[in-house]
């Protein structure tokens, strides 16, 4: 198993994202809280190696709090947590990205809407809430704003989230119009660009073809359905919306995975008909997740990091759908580097092997 993590890592090299976040404390308290279900079951040894990878992970860095959750088809066949349990709703930062990507996604397809929608046939909504497109952004296209690729650069959120001027739930209007200015759009149209802007305006296009708040609407369509029943937007965090806000638990962002990420899914079984872009690590962005072949399949995954400026203190979470039927998801309350969570998502992909 060792032998296939240098390989691993580069197969789950996914976009971090750093910036300032909050504190987090908790004690030492591992708990087992679902048990195994589903006809066939998953292989009980690969869950234990997940588990065991989980512990180490949890051990080697000092995680006061983090949370695991393993899906196998459509049934959560394990559960724990060190200081928190795999049922409590914590923040899962970039992780929000696909909530919003499938949301957008099952939106359009009701709506009959192509991705190649422009800003500029959605400014009258747009405008009503506040957010015109100025015209040298009229021509962003949806499917840009999706896979990083509108030339939004740079991310006018780095640096300065959460803070107390962010205010409450609903800021992705404020950032999707700052994000538009011409000094916020440097960069090349249909480069991948990691940029937390695309997934603000993303929310605002989402309020202005559904005439919903965006956090109701998309719990409602999205969330609920999949049996994610504890994600919400509350306290600080929530001004992060829709690229960053929600808390969630890791035992619901793996039934979101499952239920959303599963092989029947339009975006899943035709991929190629979704906004994708590929990246510097050959990896595909879209709707939330980056993609990669492996084994004949797609792997899904994603990570997200909110930092402080003190070292250490953070909140991060990853998640993985791999080919085979399994899904899983890991929160903590410490900021780690990219490498380490690269390490780790490939020994917990290596452990289900």
């Amino acid at each position: 198993m060792a032998q296939l993590r240098p390989l691993l890592a580069a197969i789950f090299m996914v976009i971090a994202l750093f910036a300032a976040g909050i504190y987090m404390t908790g004690g030492f308290d591992p708990t087992s809280l679902i048990g195994k279900s589903g006809a066939s079951g998953p292989d009980e040894r690969a869950v234990a190696r997940v588990s065991a990878v989980f512990q180490k992970f949890a051990e080697n860095h000092a995680l006061s709090e983090a949370s695991l959750a393993i899906g196998y088809d459509r049934g959560l066949v394990h559960g724990e947590g060190v200081g928190r349990i795999a049922d409590a709703p914590v923040p899962v930062a970039s992780l929000s990205k696909a909530v919003t990507a499938v949301c957008l996604a099952n939106l359009f397809r009701t709506r009959n809407l192509p991705f190649t929608t422009t800003l500029a046939d959605l400014t009258p909504q747009l405008s009503a809430l506040r957010v015109t497109p100025p015209a040298h952004a009229r021509d962003i296209r949806v499917s840009d704003l999706v896979s990083h690729t509108s030339g939004l650069d740079p991310d006018i959120t780095q640096g300065n989230m959460p803070s107390p001027s962010f205010g409450p739930a609903g800021l992705h209007r404020r950032i999707a119009f700052q994000a538009m200015a011409r000094n916020a759009m440097r960069g090349v149209r249909g480069r991948f660009y990691y940029n937390n802007g695309n997934y603000a305006i993303l929310a605002a296009v989402i309020e202005a073809v559904s005439g919903r708040e965006y956090a109701p609407f998309c719990a409602e369509t999205v969330l609920t359905p999949a049996g994610a029943t504890s994600a919400h937007m509350q306290g600080r965090l929530a001004a992060l919306s829709s690229f960053g806000g929600w808390d969630i638990s890791a035992a619901d962002h793996t039934r979101f995975l499952m239920h959303w990420f599963a092989p029947e899914q339009p975006w899943i079984a035709r991929p190629q008909d979704f906004p994708g872009a590929e990246t510097a690590t050959g990896s595909v962005y879209g709707l939330g997740m980056s993609r990669k072949e492996l084994r004949g399949g797609q792997v899904y995954t994603h990570f997200g990091m909110i930092c402080t400026d003190q070292a250490q203190d953070g909140t991060g979470a990853v998640a993985i759908v791999l080919p085979g039927s399994y899904a899983m998801t890991v929160t903590w309350n410490r900021c780690l580097d990219d490498d380490t969570i690269l390490e780790f998502i490939a020994d917990l992909s290596a452990a289900v092997r």
